[in-house]
């Protein structure tokens, strides 16, 4: 588990928080929900500074629908793939799956990554848990992980069309196969010059996130 506590930039002195943070809760009573517990509180709290610092023309309203989307399960599944993160989960299959499928489900792979922030709180302290997760955040933010309200390529056609520019062309650049998990998109907006790219577990995810990002770059123009 060293390559995962790397990526979360804290190698634990107690171990057992960690196990315990990957733990379901199939596996007995020390699994991981009060963990999970802690670690959404300080998420939620720590996304609220982070708007608040960051984005201080921005409203009350918008600010509460920002962070329902930064720290959505959809994010959270996102960072835990980078991390690598389902294949250290503990967790009892249920018995009655007919399905022949093990996957580890994305509410139980998010549940662990909040699970792991309240880890990193009592082991390493609140400021470190605090430095970690605001980390971790603002790489959602630079790679348009979060999907906040609208759907992204309406937000970016609305933008575009309130404006008489062209609507953005998406063009797949690499598509899903056994090898490759994950399929790769481009936005264009000639008119403006902007090429986003955007990569995802399918199709429309990736065309989403390369539209967030386009609008980013439109709307700071």
């Amino acid at each position: 588990m060293l390559e995962l506590q790397k990526y979360f930039g804290h190698v634990f002195n107690d171990v057992s928080l960690l196990v315990q943070a990957l733990t379901h809760k199939s596996c007995g009573p020390k699994n991981n929900e009060r963990l999970e517990f802690l670690g959404d509180a300080l998420l939620n709290c720590e996304v609220a500074l982070l708007l608040f610092e960051k984005f201080d023309n921005l409203a009350e309203g918008n600010m509460s629908r920002v962070r329902a989307g930064m720290v959505r399960q959809e994010t959270l599944v996102k960072i835990a793939c980078r991390a690598g993160l389902a294949k250290h989960i503990r967790y009892i299959e249920d018995p009655t799956n007919r399905s022949g499928l093990s996957k580890v489900s994305d509410s139980v792979v998010a549940d662990a990554v909040e699970a792991i922030y309240g880890a990193i709180y009592l082991d390493g302290g609140q400021g470190l848990a605090k430095a970690v997760i605001r980390r971790q955040m603002i790489e959602v933010l630079n790679n348009g992980d979060a999907i906040i309200g609208k759907d992204p390529k309406t937000l970016l056609q609305e933008f575009l069309q309130a404006r008489r520019i062209a609507v953005p062309t998406y063009t797949l650049m690499r598509a899903l196969s056994a090898s490759q998990p994950l399929a790769m998109v481009s936005c264009a907006i000639p008119a403006l010059n902007v090429t986003t790219t955007g990569q995802a577990n399918t199709k429309k995810q990736a065309e989403a996130q390369a539209a967030l990002k386009a609008l980013r770059l439109c709307e700071a123009a």
